[in-house]
Order: C-alpha cells, then sequence, then structure tokens
C-alpha cells in the first residue's frame, strides 16, 4: 500500500513544515491537489528562476531549522547509526547547494531575450513539466531530497510517492 504525497508548486516547500517526519502523517491527493499541480504546470510558474531560488532557500532554511528532529527520525525509522544519519543529512544538504548553484538568474533571462534580439535559441531547455518521484527506501530522506532537489532545479513540479510497506526495521 503506498500514499501519495504532492509538493505542489506554489506550496513545494510549505508542506516540509506540516509533515511529522517519524510518524509519516501524509495525506493522500485529492483530484483538485492534482489540479493545482496540472495548473501550475500549464502557467509555467516553476519556470522562473527567482521563483526556484526562493523555493530552494525555502527548504534548506527548514530542513536546517528542523534538522535535530530529522536526524533523530531518520535514525529511530532506519536504525542506522549517528554517523550514517549525519552523512545522510550532508549529502542532502549539499545536493541542494549544487542544485541551487546550477539556477542562475543571468543566464535565464539571457536566454528568454534571446529571440527578442534576432538570437536563435536553439538549446533553450525547458523542466519536463511533471515529475513523479519514487524515493528509494534505504536512504528515503536523501533519496526525497536529492531527486526533489534536481526536479526543483530543473523548473518541474513535483508529486513524491512514500510507500510504506517497505520498513527496515
Amino acid at each position: 500500500m503506498s500514499e501519495l504525497f504532492l509538493l505542489r508548486c506554489p506550496l513545494i516547500l510549505y508542506s516540509f513544515q506540516e509533515i511529522p517526519i517519524s510518524k509519516y502523517q501524509i495525506s493522500v491527493p485529492s483530484k483538485m491537489d492534482l489540479s493545482r499541480i496540472l495548473a501550475a504546470n500549464i502557467d509555467g510558474r516553476t519556470q522562473n528562476a527567482r521563483y526556484r531560488q526562493s523555493q530552494f532557500q525555502k527548504l534548506q532554511s527548514n530542513l536546517v531549522k528542523h534538522i535535530a528532529s530529522i536526524q533523530d527520525a531518520i535514525s529511530s525509522d532506519s536504525g542506522h547509526t549517528r554517523a550514517e544519519v549525519r552523512a545522510e543529512v550532508v549529502l542532502a544538504l549539499q545536493d541542494i547547494r549544487t542544485h541551487y548553484s546550477s539556477v542562475s538568474l543571468e543566464k535565464d533571462l539571457e536566454v528568454e531575450y534571446r529571440i527578442a534580439r534576432g538570437i536563435d535559441n536553439a538549446d533553450g531547455m525547458r523542466g519536463n513539466g511533471i515529475v513523479y518521484i519514487i524515493p528509494n527506501a534505504h536512504t528515503l530522506f536523501y533519496s526525497v531530497i536529492s531527486a526533489l532537489s534536481a526536479a526543483l532545479a530543473a523548473g518541474n513540479c513535483v508529486v513524491l510517492q512514500v510507500c510504506f510497506s517497505l520498513h527496515l526495521s
């Protein structure tokens, strides 16, 4: 049995404040939730570099704010040692930093105005739109954060599936 957790584009990182990580109290999406993700994809709000940078900053600040409870939850849920948990968290934060640094407002503006200047936009790229993420159960936190940050950097909306039947204990 699995449930879906939606990271809605306009609210993508506020959802992290609502989840007691060790309890996994995650809601099943309604049709309205899916329609909001589709609407966010259609209007392209995640393509904006400032929006993506803002979402990265919110994600990072929420993770740092709740780092102790996150590490406790990972440790109790996975049975990993404190050193393994710290390594998982550090790697996740490094992924956020790496993907954040790949988002450049100046480059996005230059690419956006190429056609207006009569320059071909042959290497212009956009995200896939809506990305469906199924994280690895072994390092669940890292799997979620690394995939989420990559999808966010590319300008995608995200749907995250978390399987609860895969307990390691």
